[in-house]
């Protein structure tokens, strides 16, 4: 296994380049690749690189064997590292890090997990000099918040969660990805609407539609019409209601979702049974 950068979107320096085709060398011939070269005679930068290298390896050999027993080592390991200089290698390695918290967190749920990671990410941009991958690496920051997010909601925690939604729509917004927002607002107008918001509820909903259609991202804007459908029928704007889930159904069934369109589905019926109930 051929040790390279943990990301497309970081370019390796020569330096670095040579230390990895030496180090996947030396791998291929049966050692470790973490104890193939002495770290400690590499440069500065190539050091990041290197180290970045190292532990993105040992992380991909972890999820192909499907074991987790050496994640926590992993992590102490990469915690003992101290990026010295603000540079694309830096970067690399904060970004390296992030992955193995969220790894980590899709394992055990652990939210400090995604804390960690989101940390990790805003370490990286705030080490690179590229403004596209600086970008990219406050758009993972955004992710972690936005998980953690669903997390606390989804544990009964609903301002702490919708406080980190909002946190996550903030950073999407710096990141410049229009979809994250969407995501953000969506997943906002789902928690307002179980906390009894309704008016938050069909704001939030509203402003993710528009950004889901501006995406030409049509999964997006049918889970959007879906819950927007549901509000809406729960305040009794049965019309309104059945609109939403109408074009819902339709939008499932060109992207081939049964699941989803069978419950979207199931409430444009009950939406037609309330219609019939209501006096002319």
């Amino acid at each position: 296994m051929a040790l390279e950068s943990p990301s497309p979107h970081f370019t390796p320096t020569p330096e670095a380049v040579a230390y990895l085709q030496r180090v996947s060398r030396l791998a291929a011939s049966g050692q470790k690749p973490s104890e193939a070269v002495d770290l400690r005679e590499l440069e500065t930068e190539t050091l990041s690189w290197a180290f970045s290298a190292l532990i993105g390896e040992q992380l991909k050999r972890l999820k192909i064997s499907g074991e987790n027993t050496g994640l926590d080592e992993l992590i102490e390991r990469a915690s003992t590292f101290t990026a010295r200089g603000d540079t694309d290698g830096d970067a690399c390695f904060y970004y390296t890090l992030g992955t193995v918290y969220d790894y980590r967190y899709s394992l055990h749920h652990d939210p400090q997990d995604l804390v960690w990671a989101e940390a990790a990410y805003r370490r990286a941009a705030d080490a690179t000099s590229s403004p596209k991958i600086k970008l990219f690496a406050i758009e993972k920051a955004a992710d972690s918040q936005y998980r953690l997010g669903i997390a606390r909601t989804q544990d009964g925690a609903w301002y702490e969660g919708l406080a980190h939604l909002e946190a996550s729509l903030h950073t999407y917004r710096e990141a410049a990805s229009r979809l994250g927002r969407a995501d953000a607002l969506q997943q906002m107008a789902r928690t307002h609407y179980l906390m009894g918001n309704f008016d938050k509820s069909r704001l939030y909903f509203r402003d993710a539609l528009r950004l889901y259609q501006a995406e030409a991202n049509p999964l997006g804007e049918a889970n959007c019409r879906t819950g927007l459908g549901r509000l809406l029928l729960r305040l009794n704007f049965v019309e309104d209601a059945l609109a939403e889930l109408r074009q819902a159904c339709d939008l499932y069934r060109l992207l081939d979702q049964p699941t989803r369109l069978q419950e979207a589905q199931a409430t444009y019926e009950l939406a037609q049974k309330v219609k019939k109930k209501q006096p002319l």
